[in-house]
Order: C-alpha cells, then structure tokens, then sequence
C-alpha cells in the first residue's frame, strides 16, 4: 500500500514536477513529451502495487520483520545519525577532519576498548586514504576549511612534494657537501652556503632549498671530525667536542667518539625539527592576525632583539643594525618610487643587491684570514680506528642527549645565540648531572653526545621566526632567506596559508635529511676523516672562483661582483676588530620591510600615530610597552649564557 500511495501521489504531481521544454519558435526542442517516461514508470509502479496488495490479502509474498531489540534499534539510528552528519560534514570541514569524528565516534560506539588503537586507527587511516588517493590515483579528496585541519591536509600535501628521489638525492649532495666543508678546518658552514647559494636559484624550492639544508646540517657534524682526530674544530660549534673527543682519539676510540657524535647529532637534530614542525602551525596562526601596524612593531623588536643578543657590545651591536639599515636605503624608496643615497650612480637606483652582500660579508672574509699567515701543510697520520659503538654505551648517554637536545631546542628560538653557546650549555649540564663528572675532559662519551645534541638541536627551531615572520634569527637563516626570496617565496606571516604545502615539504625535507644523514654518516665515517688531511690551499682558490661566479649569474650584473669586493672588504675589516656583522646584515634585510609596514601605518592613522595605536590597534600598543621587557629579559638571558659559555671555556 505504501508503494501505491506513493506511487499515485508522483503521478497526480507530474505536471508540477517536471520542467516545461524549451520552446524555440512555437516548437519544442524535443519531440518526446518530457512528462510520458514518468507517466508509464508511476503508471507500472501503481498497478505492480496494486496486484501486490491482492497477493498479499490472499497470504502470498507476505514480508516478515525480523526481532530487532530496543537497543540494537537504537544503535542503527544513531550510526544512520552519524553516516548523515558524516556525509554532511565531509564538503564544509573536509575529508580528513570529518572522517577523524566518523572513526573516532564509530570506533568507541561500537565496543573498542583500547584507546590507542582508536587514536591511531581515527588519525592515521584518513590520512593515508587522503594521501594514497592525492598521489596514486591523482584523485583530490574534499580539503579542510577548519584552520587546524588545513593545517594538516598542507602536511600531507607537503609530504607527497617532499617524498621524491630527486629531493632525496639534492639533500645527498648537500650533506655530502656540508660534511666536506665542515671537516676542513678553518672553512665555515655559513661560508660554504654562501658560496653555494647562488645554485639553488636555478632548481625548484622543493629541491634549491633542502639542498642548502642539507650542507647546514652536515657542516654542524662535520666539523666534530677535526674536533675528535686534531683538536681542532671544523666549526666553532664543534669547540665543546675538543673537550673530549681528542683524548677518545688516544684511547684509540676514535670510530667510537665519531659515531657517538653521529647518533647523538642525529638525535638532536631529528627531535628539534619534529618540534619545528609541531610549533609552526600555532604560530603562523598568531602571525596571520597581525596588520602593517603590528607587523612594523614586532620589526623593530626584532631588530633590537638581534642586536642587542648577537653582540656583547650594545651599542656596538646597535650601530650596526643601523649602517645594516642604512644600505638598505640606498635605492628607490618603496613608498613613492624616488631615487636616494645612489650620489648619481645609475646601477645603484635598485638597490644593494642581497647576494652579493652575503658572500661578500660570509665567504671573502674567511679565505681573507685563512690567507694572513702561511697555511699548514696537510695533517697525516689520521685514521678514525677503533672499535664500533656499543647499544649499551648509547643507552647509557640516552638521558644526556635528551637533556641537551631539549637545551639545544631551547636555545635555537631564541635569537642570536647560536649552536657554540648550546654546546657549552649542553656539556656544562651533563658534567653537573653526570655521577662520574671528573672522568668529564679525559675521553668520556657523555661529553661527546652533549655538546653535538645540543649544537644540532639548535637547526630546527631557527626557522620558525624565519617562516613564520620573515625575520632571520642568524646567519644561517639570512642566507636561507635569500634563497626563499630569490626563489619568488616571501616568508612571513601569510606563507603557511599561502604556500602551506610548500612550508610542510621543506619541513619534512629536513627531517628525510637527517635520515639520509645517519645513513650517509655511518658509511662514510673513516672516509669523512680523510678530509682532515686535505690542504686549504688547495681549496681556498676554489672557494674564490665558485663566489665570484655565484654572484655573477644570479643578474649577469658585473657591477655585483664590485659590491661583492666591497663588502668582503667591510666583512674583513669587521672581523679584524671583532664585530659582529649579523646586526648588519639583518638589518639590511628586515629594514625593507618595516619601512613599508611603517609607511602603511601612517597612511592608515591619518596623522594621529599615538591615538590609532591605542585605540584602534590595542595589540600593536601592547607589543610596544612590552618590547623593552622583552628586550631586557633576552639581553639579560644572552648575557648569562654567554658568562657560563665563557666560564666553561676557561676551563
């Protein structure tokens, strides 16, 4: 009856249901009556009914309920209620945020037990269904609208970019690279990233920078080579390492101190960028909020901040900040388009341009002093012997290295510390916590595998200012800045919503690297110790020509090859009186920006700064009073740090 009830109500609506053909000229585009398919179907449909309705009163074709209980009624509705919100949810949310409700409630209601496998089964199945179907069938499933689910469908996104050979094998060379550079003695990581910086503008971002990751990451372990085998640092954040490593070396636990600080190197490395990769998101979502107004406060901040931690000397670290900003004013003002400070000078109407200044600043300078005084003839007799580490003796520094990557961690957001402080601080606290602390500069592992999780722990963390604001923390991190931008990528605050994808790929790049680094580590260790015997002059002549023929084909500008002289000249002389140049080139590259968002700001506050500020932007007002709290706390944490470090190196 139910079918003959329906089906007689379609037919008496047919008129009313179905649309009038189009009609051109008086005649109907086609010459089938739209309304006869229904009528013969609802037609069949009633009189089916109807002879049914007879069989049935005769105790023919009778249907039969099954016994269905009040409870297990009860649980179909409710799983129908969530197939439909399900299905409902799945456009407006997202397939990843909607199946994670769908499987999370489903899972429980259906009798499981065990919250583990719930959480695992509710995060992880929708997200290899969505990551299987956007890589293997090209099929895009519904994406996130939810901020903290956008989040996530970007990283697997970013994950499906990130996982290809040719990215693996870019990440390869940088390590191979890093690792060369930082085993030579005398030859800085920052140099060699400057030197090689201009070759990643000619790949994509997915492969240019992942590779200079990779020459950042091996450089770091690189140079505890030399720290173990000579007592001579690679890299200054390998001097912690001498501590220790050379007397493993005449205990002929050579191989043994190297691996310790692979593993321990690893470790840090691999804990800081997860940690990386966990922070970013909160905080990219703070940093979307903000305004010109906002965004030309935390530039002034910032610029303070990096002044003030990355030179003893304040007023010293203040100056340069400013000489930093005032070559960034040479140019066209951004604002009004006029020329200034260019004294007539046609090429220098665009401005300084950022490549140069960084290989002038970073690279010259080093083979400038490295060429002071003759260079040593090449170190023989090395050999990375002895026996393997043991599983036990890692176990055993396995709550050193924890301690030290979380100081590493620590010390790596804030800026212009840096990795040689974390590795006095992560050494100092392992000697204090240790039971034996007298064994401590006499060849104990524990001293190894604290001062390498801390200095590679600092890597990850360095980045989230840089991608999340657009302000470099170090040295590093400027020359990644210049790739970003050569690239055509602005970090700030609107990339992770923008490139979200693109931020989570380089992200999980980092922590593929530090895979391939344990692997390409582990090989090649006796072989990286052959590096130590390597002469610099013989690389040092290398090292000028790849700057010089960097510099050159980012514009095919041989005036850039004169500032590049120039600005080696500034960098050595610098060097010579001890000054720290990162001021200065953080403020070349931030002073753009905070002068454009400082424009906007007065075109937005009519002439009343103080009144727009505190009134219609209470943030920025509060992020200017406590600026110099900021200020004072970090100046006085960095002054501390840089005693204990000191003190440490004293003995």
């Amino acid at each position: 009856m139910v079918f003959a009830v329906l089906a007689a109500a379609l037919l008496l609506g047919v008129p009313h249901l179905i649309a009038r053909p189009r009609l051109i000229m008086g005649r109907s585009l086609s010459a089938l009556d739209p309304s006869l398919f229904p009528y013969l179907t609802l037609s069949t449909m009633l009189l089916v009914s109807v002879w049914y309705a007879y069989k049935a009163r005769r105790g023919e074709y009778l249907l039969r309920i099954s016994h269905v209980s009040r409870g297990a009624l009860g649980r179909s509705i409710v799983s129908l209620f969530v197939f439909l919100l399900y299905a409902i949810l799945m456009e407006p949310i997202g397939f990843v945020p909607s199946s994670i409700f769908a499987l999370g409630f489903l899972t429980t209601f259906y009798g499981n037990r065990s919250w583990t496998y719930g959480i695992v089964l509710s995060l992880g199945f929708p997200f290899a269904i969505y990551f299987v179907f956007l890589n293997a069938f090209k099929i895009q499933l519904p994406q996130s609208t939810l901020w903290c689910f956008s989040m996530l469908d970007s990283f697997v996104e970013g994950l499906s970019l990130a996982f290809s050979l040719n990215t693996f094998f870019f990440i390869g060379v940088g390590l191979i690279l890093g690792i060369f550079v930082g085993a030579l003695p005398g030859f800085s990581t920052v140099m060699a990233m400057a030197v090689v910086l201009p070759l990643s503008f000619f790949l994509d971002p997915l492969l240019g920078i992942p590779f200079l990751i990779g020459v950042y990451k091996g450089g770091i372990f690189g140079g505890s080579i030399p720290a173990i085998l000579v007592s001579m640092p690679g890299t200054g954040a390998s001097v912690a390492t001498t501590f220790d490593g050379p007397a493993l070396t005449k205990k002929k636990q050579a191989r043994k101190a190297m691996e310790m600080a692979l593993f321990s190197s690893t470790f840090g490395d691999l804990t800081s960028d997860i940690v990386t990769i966990l922070a970013i998101g909160p905080i990219a979502l703070l940093a979307m909020q903000i305004g010109p107004p906002e965004l030309a406060v935390i530039m002034l901040i910032s610029l303070i901040i990096i002044a003030v931690t990355t030179s003893a000397n304040l007023p010293v670290g203040l100056l340069m900040m400013l000489l930093g900003m005032g070559f960034a004013l040479i140019g066209t003002d951004p604002l009004g388009g006029m020329s200034r400070f260019t004294f007539g000078i046609f090429e220098l109407k665009s401005g300084i341009p950022l490549l140069p200044m960084l290989i002038g600043v970073y690279a010259l300078p080093e083979v400038l002093l490295a060429t002071e005084k003759k260079l040593p003839a090449a170190v023989k007799g090395i050999k990375a012997y002895g026996e393997r580490l043991r599983l036990d003796e890692f176990r055993r520094c396995m709550p050193t290295i924890i301690r030290s990557t979380g100081i590493g961690t620590a010390i790596g957001m804030i800026p212009g510390v840096g990795q040689v402080v974390a590795a006095f601080m992560g050494y100092a606290a392992a000697k204090s916590a240790s039971a034996h602390p007298e064994t401590f500069g006499k060849g104990e592992l524990e001293g190894v595998a604290a001062a390498e999780a801390a200095n590679n722990a600092v890597n990850g963390p360095t980045l989230v200012p840089l991608l999340t604001l657009g302000i470099p923390g170090d040295n590093v991190t400027a020359i990644l800045l210049g790739a970003f931008v050569a690239q055509g990528i602005r970090p700030g605050p609107q990339l992770l919503n923008d490139q979200g994808a693109l931020v989570f790929a380089i992200l999980i790049a980092m922590v593929f690297a530090n895979l391939l680094f344990l692997i390409i580590g582990y090989l090649a260790v006796p072989l990286f110790a052959k590096i130590v015997t390597i002469r610099r002059a013989m690389l040092l002549p290398l090292t000028i020509v790849l700057a010089f023929a960097g510099s050159y084909i980012f514009r095919s500008d041989p005036n850039d090859l004169i500032i590049l002289v120039c600005f080696g000249a500034i960098g050595y002389a610098f060097r010579k009186l001890g000054i720290e140049v990162t001021p200065m080139v953080m403020g070349f590259i931030l002073a753009p920006i905070l002068e454009y968002s400082f424009g906007q700001t007065m075109s937005m506050s009519k002439g009343d700064l103080l009144g727009f500020i505190s009134t219609d932007r209470p943030i920025a007002g509060m992020l200017l009073l406590l600026g110099p709290v900021l200020i004072y706390l970090l100046r006085r944490r960095t002054r501390s740090l840089r005693q204990a470090y000191e003190s440490q190196n004293v003995r």
